[in-house]
């Protein structure tokens, strides 16, 4: 299964997927790219039909991928960031982000594209879409029962497996905080 396509010049160059059981990305030429002959990595990834597997690459540095992939990627003090948030959040957001996209297109023809850390409007709409996705602003009413504490709000998280910032940007979004006291950090999710 492809979890995101790779496009470079607004040209769509292959799709990358990840393989949890390795810890390895695997990437795949798309072929009308191959059919035009464009070599992007031609000592490390010739163009060819088969997939691109790198187990020996250092999960650390390329994150499982080929330097291709993973030159385009956040650096380490990124990788951290994204390392802390997926270790909370898991896949499932990023998921939900994706349908979000989907719902939010729903006339374009256009495959999903892979998720970013951008801040636009229609990427603050994803993140929106997703978090009331996956914690609906009613069920978490429900939890918190009245208490919107700091912990309380914590425990909320972990219950419905999404960030911390999500549950506070949800309950700010749905105006059962003020956005004072709310970090700036919920500008951006």
């Amino acid at each position: 299964m492809t979890d995101a396509l790779v496009n470079l010049w607004g040209r769509r160059i292959g799709g990358v997927s990840w393989e949890g059981g390795r810890a390895v990305g695997i990437f795949e030429y798309d072929p009308a790219f191959r059919a035009a002959g464009m070599e992007l990595s031609p000592f490390v990834m010739p163009l060819r039909e088969a997939p691109y597997v790198f187990p020996a690459l250092s999960s650390s540095t390329f994150i499982g991928l080929p330097d291709l992939l993973a030159d385009a990627l956040p650096g380490r003090f990124g990788n951290r960031l994204i390392d802390a948030w997926l270790a909370t959040t898991g896949r499932r957001f990023d998921l939900a982000r994706l349908l979000a996209e989907r719902l939010l297109n729903r006339h374009q023809s256009e495959p999903l594209r892979a998720v970013t850390k951008s801040y636009t409007y229609r990427q603050k709409a994803q993140r929106a879409l997703a978090a009331e996705f996956l914690a609906p602003i009613d069920a978490v009413d429900a939890f918190l029962a009245g208490d919107c504490s700091e912990e309380r709000q914590t425990e909320a998280a972990e219950h419905f497996a999404i960030s911390p910032y999500a549950i506070q940007s949800l309950l700010v979004n749905n105006h059962r905080l003020g956005h004072q006291g709310a970090p700036e950090a919920l500008d951006r999710l």
